[in-house]
């Protein structure tokens, strides 16, 4: 990530860092889709870990390039919404090309698999965890199997819902540190 425009847009910074954060969606569905034991389990947890520290990262880098002012809490939140769009746009490319060419088959394994780890389940007589159980198996039931860019649309209203409320968390937060340095360094120059 090196800087040549440091006085760029937020939407030049968001699409640069919005690349990070798409290469790391990319391999968290790379571990989903490929078959393997601990390796791939531990990289897509590893993944999953990583995710919120490289957004919390990517908003206090941007932070650090725009002067403080009271609005920068909802400049930080709008610069999260951004990063995820972008990083799940990305994402999304990729998630179409391997499951309409690579791995076709993927999205129908995957809910067979659902139906038959449900049908499985021991239904119990009575009760409501009996009735959210046989609901269950009447919705995977009728369930269709999602084609590549159903799949792919979803992904990315997921990817940016949730970048839009961790963007409200880590958005306060990164506003409150900048205005402390802010004022540490203000501090130093008036004792110098």
């Amino acid at each position: 990530m090196q800087d040549k425009n440091v006085n760029g847009s937020m939407i030049h910074y968001a699409m640069e860092y919005g690349t990070w954060l798409g290469a790391l969606l990319i391999l968290k569905f790379l571990t989903v889709i490929v078959p393997g034991g601990f390796v791939t389990h531990f990289l897509f947890i590893a993944v999953m870990i990583a995710i919120p520290v490289v957004f919390f990262y990517l908003v206090r880098l941007y932070a650090s390039k725009v002067p403080y002012s009271p609005y920068l809490f909802s400049q930080l939140w709008s610069f999260g919404i951004l990063i995820a769009l972008f990083g799940s746009m990305l994402s999304g490319i990729v998630e179409y090309a391997c499951l309409q060419y690579v791995v076709p088959d993927f999205l129908p394994r995957m809910v067979a698999s659902l139906k038959e780890a449900l049908s499985a389940l021991e239904v119990p007589q009575d009760g409501q965890r009996a009735q959210v159980l046989a609901g269950m198996k009447v919705y995977l039931a009728n369930l269709e199997v999602p084609t590549a860019i159903e799949f792919v649309m979803q992904e990315i209203i997921t990817c940016i819902f949730f970048g839009s409320l961790f963007s409200v968390l880590v958005s306060p937060i990164v506003a409150t540190l900048k205005r402390k340095k802010e004022l540490r360094d203000k501090n130093k120059i008036i004792e110098e």
